[in-house]
């Protein structure tokens, strides 16, 4: 991260699951760039190009349902073995995420 006045940039890692119609899943790697501005409410984040964002409960059925038809497969490759680990690790993020912001609510 790097501060300059009222501007800061930060190197951010990502990992973002693709889910193109009909296109086997998929999962991307990189490093992106952010923009920073000082305001008087705090520091503000320029919007992020090429992200979409969906619902917790959409990437739990997503991901749910890829990891179901990947369980089928008997004979798996080692790159649809490495695609169920990152999956499953998907899904632990997401329910504990998920079960947090529950107990929140319900307090």
């Amino acid at each position: 991260m790097q501060i300059k006045g009222k501007r800061g940039t930060a190197l951010v890692r990502t990992e973002s699951l693709i889910v193109p119609a009909n296109v086997q899943t998929g999962f991307r790697w990189g490093e992106q760039s952010l923009e920073f501005e000082k305001t008087k409410g705090g520091w503000v984040m320029s919007p992020v190009n090429d992200a979409a964002y969906v619902k917790g409960e959409v990437a739990l059925q997503v991901l749910s349902s890829r990891l179901a038809d990947l369980a089928k497969n008997i004979d798996a490759t080692p790159e649809q073995e490495r695609e169920e680990r990152q999956i499953i690790r998907l899904l632990n993020l997401l329910v504990t995420d998920n079960s947090s912001t529950a107990s929140a609510q319900s307090n």
